[in-house]
């Protein structure tokens, strides 16, 4: 499950940045950083703020177990998935966005 929504991640980060929406432009050099911190923060937000629920209940849904024993391992495998989407997106976008920055920019 973890991986399916990572893969669901990634062909949404792929069509955002394939849209042009992703890379952030600076006037000065020295605010690539910022900018592609807060870029791809939202990115994140954007791409994998809906993996945590969804992985929970689906596998809340596919559990056999005690509630107990359900939410506790459904909960580990959100926080997994969640943690794998964000790891990607945000490195993707962070890839993407500070090539593109620091071909635009310029040093004062």
């Amino acid at each position: 499950m973890a991986s399916a929504a990572a893969a669901m991640c990634v062909a949404v980060l792929l069509l955002l940045s394939s849209s042009g929406l992703l890379p952030a432009t600076a006037t000065s050099c020295s605010d690539c950083a910022s900018q592609c911190t807060s870029t791809c923060n939202n990115a994140v937000t954007t791409n994998c703020g809906g993996v945590k629920p969804s992985v929970m209940q689906q596998c809340m849904s596919a559990c056999g177990g005690t509630y107990y024993a359900c939410n506790t391992s459904c909960s580990n495998a959100a926080d997994n998935a969640y943690n794998s989407c964000k790891s990607t997106v945000f490195q993707h976008c962070w890839n993407s966005c500070n090539s593109s920055c620091n071909s635009t920019c310029t040093n004062p």
